[in-house]
């Protein structure tokens, strides 16, 4: 078993990489840019009569790909965090915004609630006052 590494150029894939930029930059929060070689790794299995060869992986980066991979994936791991604190610095401002809202909703109820209890109780003192008067008064009529 062997296996076979092949640098290739980016600009010599021709389409393909292309394709492979466009579908990169429709992942949102990555910003990934095209490395200039790509290393293709093959398996080699098999004889020499009846060889089979198989696509391992595929990594940016010629020569010093295992770097270049690290890198990449450091980066990647890195825009996921930023990507990740963003949204959650987001999520958390909105329920923050929630939180108020729902608040002032709460106090504007209570103090509408209030205010009716008070008119209530206002009320009820008016009437109870306008009864004692009218006692008073028809028992202090003379009769004629």
């Amino acid at each position: 078993d062997y296996d076979l590494r092949l640098d290739v150029p980016s600009k010599e894939l021709g389409s393909a990489a292309s394709y492979a930029q466009g579908l990169l930059a429709k992942i949102p929060g990555l910003n990934l840019a095209m490395p200039d070689v790509f290393s293709f790794v093959f398996k080699v299995k098999g004889t020499m009569a009846k060889p089979q060869v198989t696509l391992s992986k595929v990594v940016p980066g010629g020569s010093s790909g295992s770097g270049a991979n690290t890198n990449t994936v450091q980066d990647l791991k890195k825009q996921a965090e930023d990507l990740a604190k963003q949204k959650a610095d987001e999520a958390k401002k909105q329920a923050e915004q929630q939180a108020a809202q729902a608040k002032q909703q709460a106090e504007q109820k209570a103090k509408e609630a209030a205010d009716k209890a008070k008119k209530a109780a206002q009320d009820a003192a008016d009437k109870a006052k306008k009864d004692a008067e009218q006692k008073a008064k028809d028992l202090f009529k003379l009769p004629h």
